[in-house]
């Protein structure tokens, strides 16, 4: 939107600077102090540039009393954002209502960011067509709304992985079995996917993944988990606080007891069920799904996202660049980690897994498929989930 400068009346001629309200152009106009050197304080809209004359009292000008100062171009962004993956992206996503959050497993750059629907920005800037706004603003499917990074839903079964490493770091065997027969009694019983077929029988932590078999995760997780232990995993991610991401990003739930106390719940075998399988009161954005893709892809270390690449100056110089930066790692050993990536390897690549029909393509895949229901005031929906890593031509991704 068109800038207000504080000394703008002073001026005989007034240009209107375009800055940023929110997103990248508010955050990185100005950097705060200590980031160095003083061409990093020009900002995206750089500095203007003026000069002092006298006129007469026809607005002739007698004399220069300050001569022109030139305008300094300002800084520059280099977003860590692929373009050609985000052409992708947005035309698999088209016609969808979801979200798709692409990153670069060595760095955890952002190489693409959808949110469907999504919108016409040339409608809006420079010129702002009203209409247009009316159109989107009233529509059902929440077009301005950014699922990726604001979209906060239950993650179903994507977040097992997550479970069955904190299972294992407790102390249980990557030999246990657990036969399931369809079904979990607590309190009520939480089926399994399998309950029409009378469950999936003998399964170990490498099949429960496969098949994403609720009775597993419920059984071992009644014997070895607590409330704190979902709190810990979550939070190694940063749900349930702020991530410290270039753009906002919703922060989540985690079953923390601050968040207990707060909303006066109290943790229990039906709460630690449903979290064992990624619903009651877990609650993730797409962004942090990504990142627990590529924390496994990555032998358990955490990285921050980050979607600014390097800051340049009007010339192109580089005047700051942005690198990864660890903020965590996955409970669970080396061993654990293994066990883990082969359950979410043949999860695509076996004849009988749940995500099977991701399986055939460049790159091999290791995923794990999700859904949740969820009761909203329009009635019960289901959100869908997949989350994945693989590398190609020495490059790894997670998605």
């Amino acid at each position: 939107m068109p800038g207000q400068a504080s000394d703008r009346r002073e001026y005989s001629y007034y240009i209107s600077d375009i800055i940023g309200k929110s997103g990248l152009e508010s955050r990185y106009d100005f950097l705060p102090p200590g980031v160095g050197q003083d061409t990093l304080w020009r900002g995206l809209r750089g500095a203007p540039g003026f000069s002092l004359v006298q006129v007469d009292n026809r607005g002739s000008v007698n004399r220069v009393l300050v001569d022109e100062v030139a305008p300094a171009d300002g800084n520059s962004l280099v977003l860590t954002l692929d373009f050609r993956a985000q052409l992708v992206a947005e035309k698999l996503m088209r016609d969808q209502v979801g979200a798709m959050v692409v990153l670069d497993v060595d760095t955890g750059g952002i190489l693409a960011c959808v949110s469907a629907p999504g919108y016409d920005l040339s409608a809006l800037a420079p010129e702002f067509d009203n209409g247009y706004f009316r159109r989107i603003n009233s529509d059902k499917r929440l077009p301005m709304y950014n699922r990726a990074l604001s979209g906060i839903y239950t993650p179903g079964s994507i977040f097992k992985p997550m479970v069955m490493l904190k299972l294992l770091e407790k102390g249980m065997s990557g030999n246990q079995t657990v036969d399931c027969d369809g079904g979990t009694r607590v309190g009520k019983i939480i089926r399994c996917a399998s309950w029409r077929s009378g469950g999936h029988g003998l399964v170990t932590p490498v099949t429960a993944l496969r098949y994403s078999c609720n009775d597993f995760m419920i059984e071992e997780t009644l014997k070895y988990l607590k409330a704190n232990d979902f709190d810990d995993i979550l939070s190694r991610f940063k749900v349930g606080e702020s991530l410290g991401f270039d753009l906002a990003v919703s922060r989540g739930v985690r079953p923390s007891e601050e968040y207990l106390t707060r909303n006066k719940r109290c943790w229990s075998d039906f709460e630690a069920a449903h979290a064992s399988i990624g619903q009651g009161l877990v609650v993730i954005t797409p962004l942090h799904a990504a990142m627990f893709a590529a924390s496994i892809a990555r032998d358990g270390e955490i990285l921050r996202p980050f979607l600014v690449e390097a800051l340049v100056d009007g010339e192109g110089n580089e005047l700051k660049r942005f690198k990864a930066e660890k903020i965590g790692e996955l409970p669970g050993r080396k061993e654990d980690l293994a066990l883990v990536r082969r359950g979410m390897y043949e999860v695509v690549n076996s004849n009988d897994g749940s995500g099977r029909l991701a399986a055939g393509g460049r790159i091999t895949l290791y995923g794990k498929t999700g859904s949740a229901q969820v009761d909203t005031p329009a009635g019960r929906i289901e959100n869908s989930w997949f989350i994945c890593f693989g590398e190609y031509r020495n490059r790894r991704y997670a998605l």
